[in-house]
């Protein structure tokens, strides 16, 4: 059955060889309109998600949520987002298609080498002129055995190695956007409470101008108040520079158009309702959370590609043996049966030089994977550590200090409009304001990205690990 399924290939072949349907060449115009349809067709997603494998990754694959209105589209939830970026991230999408090539060249691994012909034509102008017609096959290839086993082994482990790419992928993908998501919606907020400091600022600076024009106020006190306001503005500006840097990031790891109606709906909203199911898992065994994570399969497969070359390696010392059925039309072009045998062998020195080569690459996978599983031990602990340290000033510390400046704020605004001697404590008062806001909005994002780091560090199934 094997041989009829090989002629049927190749006779398909033979007639569709110069068939290969063409593609369009990139150009701007498609490239807008591809990524514009992410965000207004559901179905762009849904093809997208459907071409990741399911069953064979240990990362689960979201799903848009059911109800889904382009119009109304809902940038608070995280489902939408992870499905975004499970669907158009392009590290994603590199692993998905990177998948689809291994796929293919797996299943021409360990197949036999090319059928051999040969002709041969003596004395020609003669007479008892011969033809000669020599047709060689690959006997071990056919059976299936020998170097062709050790190849269709290697393009396993290969198919193997680039599904663990690809989940690696899905894994850091979810936790970018995760984290793009927490700044934006951080830089925002920041944005917001400048714009509302600003407004409250200026509202004081008609006075200031007049109390200045009328030499109410001392020169030096103006002068710094001006200062201060200017920083405020300065301080505003960065932001906004920042606001448009996070939603970038945010577009490029959803795969979406930079202009797309969910970027500018994300917010403080998007995040004060984070929460981890179950709460934040406790510190796992280091067996568990190494076995865990995406990133050490993936260094175990690598390390099942190397094993592969190595019998591979090894098995090149098997000799190629090419059978053949050579007819001699001889004198009258009447033929002759006859066979012939052909046999490669390696040089020795060739065959120990690739083992050699294959057992260094083994070897250095497997050091790989032993030093891979330290950096994720040794990380874990710092993660939470680090975890625990930005929720504590996040969730204590940092509404306390927000709380404080805020009053200290009003309560020096009214003053300067009864007494105009505090011009010196109202612009001391806006500096603290200023520095609470920013430190408000820097540990907000820290201690949340911290939470997302050590999640993505104990991996997405780990074992025996209770919140």
């Amino acid at each position: 059955m094997s041989w009829m399924r090989s002629l049927m290939y190749l006779c398909a072949l033979l007639f569709t060889a110069c068939a290969v349907s063409d593609m369009a060449a990139p150009n701007p115009a498609t490239a807008v309109a591809d990524l514009r349809a992410r965000v207004s067709s559901p179905e762009a997603v849904a093809e997208a998600l459907a071409l990741l494998p399911r069953d064979q990754s240990s990362v689960p694959v979201p799903t848009l949520p059911q109800v889904r209105d382009p119009a109304l589209l809902d940038a608070d939830a995280p489902d939408w987002w992870l499905a975004m970026a499970s669907a158009f991230n392009p590290a994603v999408r590199a692993a998905r298609t990177n998948l689809q090539a291994t796929l293919a060249q797996a299943e021409g691994q360990g197949a036999p080498m090319a059928l051999g012909t040969e002709s041969e034509l003596m004395r020609p102008d003669g007479s008892g002129a011969e033809l000669q017609l020599q047709v060689m096959v690959d006997l071990l290839g056919i059976l299936g055995v020998g170097r062709s086993a050790a190849e269709k082994e290697l393009g396993r482990s290969e198919v193997r190695a680039a599904r663990g790419m690809l989940t690696v992928a899905l894994w850091q993908a979810r936790f970018d956007a995760e984290r793009a998501r927490m700044r934006l919606a951080a830089q925002r907020t920041l944005k917001t409470d400048l714009d509302q400091l600003v407004a409250e600022a200026e509202a004081d600076q008609a006075r200031i101008l007049q109390l200045q024009m009328h030499g109410r106020l001392a020169e030096k006190d103006v002068a710094a108040a001006r200062t201060q306001w200017h920083r405020l503005l300065e301080m505003r500006s960065d932001t906004v520079g920042e606001v448009a840097a996070s939603s970038a990031a945010l577009a490029v790891a959803c795969g979406l158009p930079p202009d797309a109606a969910p970027l500018t709906r994300v917010s403080l909203a998007s995040i004060e309702d984070f929460d981890v199911p179950g709460g934040v898992p406790n510190m796992p065994a280091p067996e568990d959370a190494v076995a865990a994570r995406p990133d050490m399969q993936q260094f175990a497969l690598e390390f099942a590609v190397r094993e592969a070359e190595l019998r591979l390696a090894a098995r090149q010392a098997i000799p190629l043996i090419t059978p053949g059925f050579a007819p001699l039309f001889a004198e009258g072009m009447k033929p002759v049966p006859g066979a012939m045998l052909r046999m490669d062998l390696t040089w020795p020195t060739a065959v120990q030089a690739g083992i050699d080569a294959a057992l260094a690459r083994r070897e250095a996978a497997a050091n790989a994977y032993t030093d891979a599983a330290l950096a994720a031990w040794a990380g874990l602990s710092a993660d939470r550590a680090e975890m625990m340290a930005a929720y504590e000033n996040m969730s204590v510390h940092v509404p306390i200090v927000d709380n404080a400046t805020s009053t200290a704020w009003n309560a020096a605004r009214k003053l300067f409009l009864l007494d105009r001697a505090l011009l010196p404590d109202w612009t001391m008062e806006l500096e603290r304001r200023m520095d609470g806001l920013a430190m408000m909005a820097r540990h907000r994002e820290h201690g949340l990205s911290k939470i997302l780091d050590y999640l993505e560090a104990i991996g997405p199934r780990t074992v025996g690990v209770k919140p």
